[in-house]
C-alpha cells in the first residue's frame, strides 16, 4: 500500500510523485523526461524525508502536498506529529529538498520547516505552492477541527536552511464557531494568491457551500 500517485508535482521535464505509504517513512519519486530514451520519463531518484521523531512521515499524503519549482521541491507531511506537543497530534511538518544537495541529481533534504503555531489536527502541509527557490506557501485546512478557519503561511528564505514566516493568511469574515478548511487548497500567479475554503458557510448555517479568497502579495496580503 504505497499509495503511489497520491500527490503529483510537474514542471517542464520533471515529475515528482508521492508514495506516502512507502516504507519506512514515506517517499516521493522523481522522474525525468528523456532519461533513458526520447520521451521516456525515466526514474531518477527516490526521495525519503528525515526520520526523526514519532508519528512521522506520510510525505505527500494529500493531493496538493507537493510543490516543484526549478531545482526546488517542497513536500508537506500533514499527518506528521514530530513538531506537536501532546495531546496535540497531526499538526504537520514541511520538508524542503534541493536537486543537487548531496550530489548531482541527489534531491537531498536541506530543511525541515515546522508549523509556526502547532494546532491539533491542523494538517499543516496538506497543500503547498512554491513561488520560487526562496518563497513558498503552506496551507493547513484543519477541516476536522471545530472553531478553526484554517491558515495559509508564507515563508521566505533567510539562507539555504532557515525560513522566516512573512505572512499568515486567514479569512477576515470567519464567524469563529465552525471549521472552514481555509487553506485546503492554495495556488498563485505573479500577481495573486488564491486560497480555497471548501467548508465556508457564507450566508448559510452549516451548509458547507465553500468559498475562495484572493490576496494581493504586492500589498502585503
Amino acid at each position: 500500500q504505497q499509495m503511489f500517485g497520491t500527490s503529483v508535482a510537474l514542471e517542464n521535464d520533471l515529475a515528482v510523485i508521492s508514495a506516502p505509504g512507502a516504507n519506512p517513512n514515506s517517499a516521493a519519486f522523481v522522474f525525468e523526461r528523456n532519461l533513458g530514451g526520447l520521451d521516456n520519463w525515466g526514474f531518477r531518484k527516490k526521495i525519503q524525508p528525515s526520520a526523526a521523531g514519532g508519528n512521522k512521515g506520510l510525505l505527500g499524503r494529500y493531493p496538493k502536498a507537493l510543490g516543484l519549482h526549478g531545482d526546488f521541491l517542497i513536500g508537506g507531511a500533514p499527518l506528521d506529529s514530530r513538531a506537536c506537543v501532546p495531546p496535540i497530534y497531526f499538526c504537520g511538518i514541511v520538508h524542503v529538498f534541493s536537486r543537487n544537495a548531496g550530489g548531482t541529481n541527489n534531491w537531498g533534504e536541506i530543511a525541515v520547516v515546522p508549523p509556526p503555531l502547532p494546532t491539533h489536527a491542523s494538517y499543516y502541509g496538506e497543500t503547498v505552492s512554491v513561488v520560487d527557490s526562496t518563497y513558498f506557501l503552506v496551507g493547513e485546512g484543519g477541516q476536522n477541527t471545530l472553531s478553526y478557519p484554517g491558515r495559509v503561511h508564507a515563508f521566505q528564505a533567510s539562507d539555504s536552511v532557515n525560513w522566516v514566516r512573512t505572512a499568515q493568511l486567514v479569512p477576515s469574515d470567519f464567524p469563529g464557531d465552525a471549521s472552514w478548511a481555509f487553506g485546503i487548497s492554495v495556488t498563485h500567479t505573479p500577481q495573486f494568491v488564491a486560497v480555497g475554503a471548501s467548508l465556508a458557510d457564507l450566508g448559510c448555517n452549516g451548509c458547507d457551500e465553500g468559498s475562495v479568497y484572493i490576496f494581493d502579495p504586492r500589498a502585503g496580503y
